[in-house]
């Protein structure tokens, strides 16, 4: 199946009548998506109406639409980390396709502008919330994935500040349960660029850290803090076992 012709098939459950009995066929949608290895990149509209789709399934009443977009955004991403390195591949003996030696002009630009379009989207989806929606936090952490590979592109500057500034008010919530996904993207970005943290960004991070019920939160942030050497395993080690106490008794 092509990109087009599964975009020509998701328009089409996204447009049914009967939305109760689109779960299923959302989920064949799900895993028939093109693999990338045989396909390689869509063109740019057939991209931008793959995102577009997204966000029309995000408005439907379709059922398990939430679990669908999630899905997505994570196929996105993965073709997304398979190409965010076609101008200096970091294996020359294929594991990403193409190589760069075979990338014309206009593939490259094509490339580019695929980034572009997964960064607009994905800045619109952490504002785009459907009311009284549960389980948002899914889709927001595979946002936060997608940006987590976008950040490897200087192109992009502008649209991943603005996920980092999304990403920080993730961790300065009481105990978000994205925090996970926002602390590895905050982290991997700013070892990437050999920065340090912001100002103040340390203490939300311990603060985070102390006040999360959250094992995988703790984890993450005790994992970053050995890592930046304020904290050490044996400290780390007290405070997962003090919230398992705490949660399991």
């Amino acid at each position: 199946m092509t990109y087009r012709q599964w975009l020509k098939q998701i328009d089409e459950v996204i447009d049914s009548p009967t939305p109760r009995r689109t779960k299923t066929d959302l989920f064949r949608c799900e895993i028939s998506w093109p693999s990338s290895h045989e396909r390689g990149v869509p063109e740019v509209k057939v991209f931008e109406g793959i995102l577009g789709a997204l966000e029309r399934l995000r408005a439907s009443r379709c059922y398990g639409r939430l679990e669908t977009e999630t899905c997505l955004i994570r196929r996105v991403t993965w073709m997304i980390k398979e190409i965010v390195f076609f101008d200096d591949p970091p294996d020359v003996e294929g594991e990403l396709f193409p190589s760069a030696s075979e990338l014309s002009e206009e593939e490259r630009v094509r490339n580019l502008e695929v980034f572009r379009l997964a960064a607009e989207f994905g800045l619109r989806t952490f504002t785009d919330i459907p009311k009284r929606e549960k389980n948002t936090h899914e889709r927001i952490a595979a946002v936060l994935e997608l940006f987590d590979e976008l950040s490897r592109r200087s192109e992009l500057e502008e649209q991943v500040q603005t996920a980092l500034e999304a990403a920080r008010e993730v961790v300065g919530r009481p105990d978000d349960e994205c925090a996970y996904q926002a602390i590895e993207f905050i982290n991997a970005w700013h070892v990437r660029q050999g920065l340090e943290f912001p100002p103040g960004f340390l203490a939300e991070l311990k603060a985070l850290g102390e006040r999360s019920k959250r094992e995988n939160t703790v984890f993450k942030v005790n994992d970053v803090l050995i890592d930046l050497g304020e904290t050490n395993e044996f400290a780390a080690m007290d405070r997962m076992d003090d919230l398992r106490e705490e949660l399991y008794g």
